[in-house]
C-alpha cells in the first residue's frame, strides 16, 4: 500500500498476527503530503486535506479496501495552532488508470484500483491577521475621506489634496504587494485583493471629484463644489463600508 498524494512516505513498525482464520496486520506510515491550498477567501477559507491510500500492485480483481469507519478517527491530541478541525471522513473509491501498465494478463486498456481517501476539513480560528493585512488600506481610505474637507479654491490646497490622494494610492499598492508575499498569490482575485482594488477605485474617484470641484471653483461655483465634496464624503464612507460587508459576507459563504 502506498500514499498516492505524498511527496515522500515511509512504512514503519510492520507486524502481522494470525487470530483464528484472520490475519491481523498493522503498519505505521509517516508521510509528507502535497496539498494545494486555496486562499481566495482568506481568512474565512476552509481547507480540505486529503490522504489517499492505494495498493501499489493489485487491482480490484485481486484486492478491495473496505474502510473501518467505526474505528477510524483523528487523535484527540492533535492541536493545530490557529486552526480547528471540523470533520473527518474515510471512504473507498474506485480509481481508474487508462493503461494496463504493460501487464500481459490485462486485455482491456485500463486498470482500476481500490483507493481509500481520508478527508479532513480545517478552518481558521483567528481573524486578527485579516485586520493586520488591511489596516494600511483602511487608514489610506480614511485619509481619502479627509481630502473632501480640503476646499480646492486655492491652487496650493488643490495640490496638497492631490498629493494626499497619490500618497494614499501608493500606500494601498504597497499593502497589496505585502499581503501577496504573506498569504501567497492565487489564480483569481482573493478577498484581500478585492478590498485593495476597491479602495484604489475609490481613491481614483476621489481624485476625479477633486478635479471637478476645482473646475467649479474656477467658474465661480464655490458653493456647488463644497456641496459636492460634503455629499461625496458621506456617500463614499457609507458605500465603502457596505461594499466591504458584501465582500466579506461572500467570502464567509464560499469559504
Amino acid at each position: 500500500m502506498e500514499v498516492t498524494n505524498a511527496i515522500k512516505f515511509a512504512a514503519e513498525q510492520d507486524s502481522t498476527e494470525k487470530k483464528g482464520n484472520i490475519y491481523w496486520s498493522q503498519r505505521k506510515y509517516r508521510a509528507t503530503i502535497y496539498q494545494n491550498w486555496k486562499t481566495e477567501n482568506f481568512p474565512f477559507d476552509r481547507q480540505h486535506l486529503y490522504v489517499e491510500l492505494e495498493d501499489g500492485a493489485a487491482d480490484i480483481s485481486k484486492r478491495i479496501y473496505i474502510p473501518d469507519v467505526k474505528n477510524s478517527s483523528l487523535s484527540q491530541n492533535i492541536i493545530l495552532d490557529g486552526f480547528k478541525i471540523k470533520d473527518f471522513q474515510i471512504q473507498e473509491l474506485k480509481f481508474n488508470y487508462p493503461t494496463s501498465f504493460g501487464d500481459p494478463e490485462i486485455n482491456h486498456a485500463g486498470s482500476t484500483f481500490s483507493r481509500l481517501r481520508i478527508r479532513m476539513t480545517i478552518v481558521r480560528q483567528e481573524f486578527f491577521g485579516f485586520f493586520k493585512l488591511n489596516m494600511g488600506t483602511y487608514i489610506a481610505f480614511a485619509i481619502t475621506l479627509l481630502s473632501f474637507l480640503m476646499h480646492p479654491k486655492q491652487t496650493s490646497i488643490f495640490s496638497a489634496r492631490m498629493s494626499l490622494l497619490v500618497g494614499s494610492l501608493f500606500a494601498v499598492v504597497i499593502s497589496m504587494r505585502a499581503s501577496d508575499s504573506i498569504i501567497g498569490t492565487s489564480q483569481g482575485l482573493s478577498l484581500i485583493d478585492q478590498i485593495h482594488i476597491t479602495t484604489m477605485v475609490y481613491i481614483f474617484s476621489s481624485a476625479a471629484i477633486a478635479i471637478f470641484s476645482l473646475r467649479c471653483c474656477e467658474t465661480g461655483h464655490d458653493k456647488l463644489a463644497l456641496r459636492i465634496d460634503a455629499r461625496c464624503l458621506w456617500i463614499f464612507a457609507a458605500s465603502f463600508v457596505a461594499m466591504n460587508g458584501v465582500l466579506i459576507s461572500t467570502a464567509i459563504f464560499r469559504g
